[in-house]
């Protein structure tokens, strides 16, 4: 498969020391993590990479990128310094804001195609390919999927298809607005339940890692959210979308 969309992978490899919201502050571990995320990426045949990490740390090194090189992907890597301070007063999804805006202002292939993926860093999504087709086949604008089955009032922020347009208009504004007082997926919920159309379609099926917990998703020993059978919600999941005119209709809607 040939993604025709770039996917933003955002990173910090080296957070701020002692930082209370991340259990998982080992930079070694941060990179092997990323690093095996994206390996997974360009294994399933993703060509248009883009990785931002927000502390000035190359998560590729040469011969990563030599390898990736013959095996065609286009690839840009974007490193900038973040403010710890803002980082600490402000929390996480603030932090993961400005490596959005950074990542979506900087990249030459998600400005020339207007739409991209997003992925948290340390997680890759295992059915990639079919998520691509119903974006390509619906002629989606936009998908974002519900966090969990029971939690309509919650948006997975970890993956996501995004338009540049409602980047800037509604998602970004949501994330540079976030503090430790307000959770950036129930701002957002808000926003795009304002915004997009609601159906259920396929989910993503994501694995990696969480840098809060530093637990593996749906694997940690005692992990709050372990991942169950979901059965039909595998193909029959919550989302918010929107669709380019006279696009074919998404499963039921909401």
């Amino acid at each position: 498969m040939i993604n025709t969309f770039p996917i933003l992978i955002t990173s910090a490899i080296k957070p701020p020391e002692n930082f209370p919201a991340l259990a998982m502050q080992d930079s070694d571990i941060r990179m092997a993590a990323t690093k095996a995320s994206i390996y997974f990426w360009v294994a399933q045949g993703a060509k248009e990479l883009v990785i931002v990490d927000s502390t000035a740390t190359d998560v590729l090194n040469s011969e990563d990128l030599e390898l990736f090189k013959r095996l065609g992907v286009h690839l840009e890597h974007i490193t900038f310094t973040q403010d710890n301070e803002k980082v600490r007063t402000l929390g996480l999804g603030y932090a993961e804001g400005n490596l959005l805006k950074y990542g979506v202002e900087n990249s030459e292939l998600i400005s020339k195609k207007g739409s991209f993926f997003k992925c948290t860093g340390k997680v890759f999504c295992r059915n990639f390919a079919d998520i691509f087709d119903l974006v390509v086949s619906k002629k989606i604008s936009n998908l974002f999927w519900q966090r969990f089955p029971s939690s309509p009032d919650l948006v997975e922020t970890r993956f996501f298809f995004c338009s540049l347009d409602s980047f800037h208009r509604n998602i970004l504004p949501c994330y540079l607005n976030s503090d430790t007082k307000n959770i950036i997926e129930a701002d957002l919920a808000k926003v795009l339940g304002s915004q997009l159309n609601r159906a259920n379609e396929i989910r993503p099926l994501l694995t990696g890692f969480s840098g809060g917990p530093g637990n593996q998703y749906f694997g940690g020993r005692g992990y709050l959210y372990e991942e169950k059978a979901y059965g039909d919600l595998d193909s029959h999941f919550p989302c918010w979308f929107n669709t380019i005119s006279g696009a074919p209709k998404l499963g039921v809607y909401l």
